[in-house]
């Protein structure tokens, strides 16, 4: 299995670049805008030489406090605990 290797941020913080193997994960933790929905964190992934970007938390389209992605070449799921949320690359 190749590495995936990841790299989140909004417009003011970069969240550095972590390279994870099959079945690892990565984790950040933040606070939404309460007063503004604006909060935007997007992450570029890049894995067998791909290079892809995602919303990865987009605070007019997610509502909950914690998720969980899964990540394809198709593109990342969000996994709920009774079905999955699948969306294509930004690119």
């Amino acid at each position: 299995h190749d590495n995936l290797t990841v790299n989140c941020k909004d417009k003011r913080n970069d969240l550095g670049v972590h390279t994870l193997k099959a079945e690892e994960t990565y984790t950040f933790i933040f606070r939404p805008n309460l007063f503004f929905n604006v909060t935007l964190y997007f992450c570029r992934f890049v894995w067998i030489g791909v290079s892809h970007y995602f919303d990865i938390y987009r605070q007019d389209r997610d509502k909950c406090v914690e998720y969980h992605w899964d990540i394809f070449e198709r593109g990342p799921c969000k996994i709920y605990p009774k079905n999955n949320e699948c969306f294509l690359w930004n690119n």
